[in-house]
C-alpha cells in the first residue's frame, strides 16, 4: 500500500446502520444526546421530524429499515421506497 494511501479498517456497521439504531434506540426511550440527533444524515432526520408519522410508525419503519440491511446485505438502504408505504 502506498503511504499516502489511508488504509480504514472496516467497521462491524455502516455509519447508516449505526444511524438507524440510534434512532431506534432514541424512539424506544433510551438516553440519546442531542448532539447525535444533531448528526443524523439528511435520511434520518426526515423520519426524525416527521410530524405525519406517530412514534409507532416510526419504530415499525425503522425495524422494517433494520430488516432489510440484514437480507440483502447492503450497507444503505433507499428509505424513500420503505417510507412510502407508511404514508398512504
Amino acid at each position: 500500500m502506498e503511504p499516502s494511501k489511508k488504509h480504514t479498517i472496516p467497521t462491524t456497521m455502516s455509519s447508516a446502520k449505526k444511524k438507524t439504531q440510534i434512532l431506534l434506540d432514541y424512539f424506544n426511550g433510551l438516553p440519546i444526546s442531542p448532539e447525535k440527533l444533531d448528526k443524523l444524515h439528511k435520511p434520518t432526520q426526515k423520519i426524525l421530524e416527521n410530524k405525519e408519522m406517530n412514534v409507532k410508525e416510526k419504530i415499525e419503519l425503522l425495524y422494517d429499515i433494520k430488516t432489510q440491511f440484514t437480507f440483502t446485505g447492503q450497507d444503505k438502504i433507499p428509505v424513500n421506497n420503505i417510507e412510502a408505504r407508511f404514508m398512504k
